[in-house]
């Protein structure tokens, strides 16, 4: 009986070893990641934390500014870092209103990232 087995047997379904060649590209953050507004003003065009591209972040601000259009809601939200521009696309026969909140006060946002003609702006996905 030959005692030389080798461990890696490839090809199977259920070949649950962790691949450690995988390609940086190609990894990104799956959880949400908290950050400051400086951050996302100062990053590039692929805002990368510990050189993992960043999908979904989170931050808290001071609202500072709305404006209400047919299709969208911007909001400027600062905090000690900066101020950056959301925005939340109105859905289209929606029965629940939006709700109101108030200039001056804090906001968590939840959202992607996104840079529109060289602005960077966050997609609101819960606010």
């Amino acid at each position: 009986m030959n005692m030389d087995m080798s461990m890696d047997r490839g090809g199977g379904f259920l070949n649950d070893t962790p691949s450690f060649s995988e390609d940086k590209n190609l990894r990104r953050a799956q959880n949400i990641v908290p950050v400051m507004i400086g951050q996302i003003i100062r990053s590039s065009a692929d805002f990368q934390i510990w050189e993992i591209p960043v999908r979904m972040l989170t931050f808290i601000g001071i609202l500072r500014k709305v404006n209400e259009s047919t299709t969208k809601i911007t909001y400027d939200i600062e905090d000690e870092t900066g101020v950056i521009t959301t925005v939340r696309w109105l859905e289209v026969n929606k029965t629940i209103p939006e709700p109101t909140l108030e200039i001056n006060t804090y906001v968590r946002v939840y959202g992607l990232l996104r840079d529109q003609n060289g602005v960077k702006q966050v997609f609101i996905s819960k606010l």
